[in-house]
C-alpha cells in the first residue's frame, strides 16, 4: 500500500479520541497548549507530505503528528513553523500529553 499524508479530518478524529482519555489535569494542560492543527516543515523527512501536523506548542517545543510512523511526537523548535528534530515514537497524543504533564 502506498503512503498518503494524513488528512486534517482524520487528524481531528485522532485528537478527539485522545482528548476523551485525558485526566482532568491533563485536559487543562492540553487546553492551554493546543493549536489549530497546521503543517510545519521538517526537512528532509516531512518534505514528501509537505510537513507534519503541529497540534500544540509548549515553550520552545511542538507536539506534532508524524504520519509516516503514525504517531505523535514532541520536538524542539527555534523557528515557528519548522520542526528541528525528527522523532518516530509512534505515541498516542494522550501519552505525549501525559509525559509532558509528568515532567
Amino acid at each position: 500500500m502506498e503512503w498518503k499524508a494524513q488528512t486534517y479530518d482524520d487528524l481531528k478524529k485522532l485528537i478527539s479520541e485522545s482528548e476523551t482519555q485525558l485526566s482532568e489535569s491533563e485536559t487543562k494542560l492540553w487546553n492551554l497548549i493546543k493549536i489549530v492543527p497546521q503543517k510545519w516543515a521538517q526537512h528532509p523527512w516531512g518534505d514528501e507530505g509537505k510537513g507534519f501536523w503541529a497540534v500544540a506548542i509548549f515553550g520552545n517545543r511542538v507536539i506534532y503528528y508524524n504520519d509516516i510512523e503514525e504517531g505523535f511526537n514532541c520536538s524542539a523548535f527555534q523557528t515557528f513553523g519548522t520542526i528541528d528534530e525528527y522523532f518516530c515514537d509512534d505515541l498516542e497524543l494522550r501519552t505525549v500529553i501525559h509525559n509532558l504533564f509528568s515532567s
